[in-house]
């Protein structure tokens, strides 16, 4: 049997996206990430099999993130919530199957399927 597990982090951080009428300049945002998978249980303990090490590794990316500029940290992703989707993606893709990732930048979202 399957299960859905979902880990959710934020950090701050600013951004420039060159040509957005908003976003154009120098700024900041609290970003929210929540991050999706299916996976099954282990039956000794109860717990969601690699759910830990994906908190683990979303709060990784995030203390990375905080407190920092996004186009310094993440120079081949876009500076948007869909740029740090990608990273984020591209991060945690090798160790675990993702059904959904959500990345918010105050009151933007974006999802991935």
């Amino acid at each position: 049997m399957e299960f859905r597990g979902i880990v959710s982090d934020a950090f701050s951080a600013s951004h420039v996206v060159k040509g957005h009428p908003t976003c154009g300049r120098l700024h900041g945002h609290r970003w929210r990430v929540s991050v999706e998978i299916t996976t099954g249980q282990d039956p000794e303990t109860g717990e969601l099999v690699g759910l830990p090490e994906l908190a683990a590794a979303v709060r990784q990316f995030c203390s990375e993130l905080d407190r920092e500029h996004v186009n310094d940290m993440l120079p081949a992703s876009p500076a948007t919530a869909a740029g740090i989707n990608l990273a984020l993606r591209e991060r945690l893709a090798l160790n675990w199957r993702m059904t959904r990732i959500e990345v918010w930048a105050d009151e933007v979202g974006v999802l991935t399927a």
